[in-house]
């Protein structure tokens, strides 16, 4: 089986204005959204998981017990794409691939993170997207080729182009709507406690 060797990236460094408050701190079930995200991607095997975020909530940041490396985006207004490569920058060249996602997706199932290890073990070289009844969501894994492109990609590309793109895509069916779930508003933040105990 070949190398799996993964970094993860949480892409953090919004300024929440539509919640009202910074979403990395969010707790669901007990934990903040970024301890969960950490959590997940350290499940299987991402070292290190570097935090991608603004500057604005460094004091937030200090007291966290973490199991994380946290670098600050100076400008998030550029866009995801330079939130990604300052976090692809922070990983060691020893990586083979990188999991990533946005911060607000804390409702993921720890069968659909091992699905995606599983199915990466089994591609080494394809793109992974966890895809649920046709949507695709996060987290994203990605080998080093795709990793160079999204690091010499244009200032007018997203991450979404490269990702989706044909070329090496790997669309993996889980049963999982966590994927698709990211928390923008309070109200994305109320129907996510609205979920029945025991859900994963």
């Amino acid at each position: 089986m070949a190398e799996f060797r993964p970094g993860g990236v949480i892409l953090a460094a919004g300024e929440s204005r539509r919640m009202g408050c910074p979403k990395p701190f969010l707790e669901f079930r007990g934990e903040s959204f970024v301890a969960r995200m950490t959590g997940g991607m350290k499940s299987i095997g991402a070292e290190p998981v570097v935090v991608v975020a603004n500057p604005i909530h460094r004091e937030l940041y200090e007291p966290l017990a973490l199991r994380a490396e946290v670098v600050w985006n100076e400008k998030p207004e550029l866009g995801m794409l330079v939130s990604l490569c300052l976090g692809l920058r922070a990983l060691p060249s020893e990586c083979t691939h990188v999991v990533f996602s946005p911060v607000d997706v804390p409702n993921l199932q720890s069968a659909t993170w091992q699905a995606i290890a599983d199915s990466v073990r089994s591609n080494p070289e394809r793109k992974l997207v966890p895809e649920f009844h046709g949507k695709t969501g996060h987290p994203v894994v990605v080998p080093r080729w795709t990793m160079e492109e999204l690091l010499t990609a244009g200032d007018d590309c997203s991450p979404r182009d490269i990702v989706l793109a044909p070329r090496g895509l790997l669309r993996v069916a889980v049963d999982d709507p966590g994927i698709l779930v990211d928390v923008d508003v309070p109200s994305d933040f109320q129907r996510l406690h609205d979920i029945p105990p025991g859900t994963d």
